[in-house]
């Protein structure tokens, strides 16, 4: 029968706590004979190290608490570099534990990498920046690679949400002026865009952004079109 991992962290971690009282019933009670050895303490200690992080990620997503999008992306990356380090543990126990993991998660970034890491890139304090320092932490060979292809991505989709959400323009405004503005925004599209003065602002300090919750009242007027953007992302990737 498969067990989670965050329910053998629990596990565990309550067990651990009565390991001097498993030794005083070695020494108490002759009929005890199948007590853990030192040994199976530290390897104990040692799995539950491991686990910790994975526990926490639970307790991230499935907490009464939720954080914004920016902070899945960080606690992601930092399981994705634990298990690639511990996939070359000499323990050969934490090593396979890691491999088997490592195979699952794989599986799961592969879908929900894209809406991850444009919810960082859409969050002041990161941008791109976090996402290229994230890629050569990983693999400095690939990293230019990868984000490259993650700013085409980026274009595609915001090419898309400027097809499905239309320029905002006033009733009073005349023909001509429309079509100006048409003319003007399909000349420079690109170089002239909301998304470029976006990227182009100096990445935010932390003292000065306080980390929004999905709770805050009016958060749907002051981030509407970043929602919309990361709407898209979410049905391409249902319709892929």
């Amino acid at each position: 029968m498969p067990v989670k991992w965050n329910s053998t962290y629990l596990m565990l971690d309550s067990v651990v706590l009565y390991s001097l009282a498993f030794c005083q019933l070695k020494l108490v009670d002759p009929n005890y004979k199948l007590y853990p050895s030192l040994e199976e303490w530290r390897r104990v200690e040692k799995i539950m190290r491991f686990l910790k992080p994975f526990h926490e990620m639970t307790e991230l997503f499935f907490g009464h608490r939720y954080p914004t999008s920016n902070l899945y992306f960080r606690y992601v990356w930092r399981i994705q570099m634990l298990l690639q380090e511990q996939m070359v543990s000499m323990d050969l126990a934490i090593s396979g534990m890691a491999k088997d993991m490592k195979s699952k998660f794989d599986k799961y970034w592969e879908c929900y990498s894209v809406v991850l890491t444009f919810a960082i890139v859409f969050y002041p304090r990161y941008k791109f920046e976090f996402v290229e320092f994230f890629y050569k932490k990983l693999d400095v060979s690939t990293s230019y690679e990868k984000v490259n292809v993650l700013r085409e991505q980026m274009w595609e989709l915001f090419e898309e949400y400027l097809r499905v959400v239309p320029p905002r323009c006033g009733q009073s405004s005349t023909i001509g002026t429309e079509f100006d503005s048409y003319r003007s925004q399909c000349a420079d599209a690109r170089s002239q865009s909301q998304l470029d003065l976006y990227l182009a602002r100096t990445v935010g300090s932390k003292k000065r952004i306080r980390p929004l919750s999905v709770c805050d009242r009016g958060i749907s007027y002051a981030l509407g079109d970043t929602f919309m953007l990361l709407k898209i992302v979410a049905e391409a990737v249902d319709r892929a």
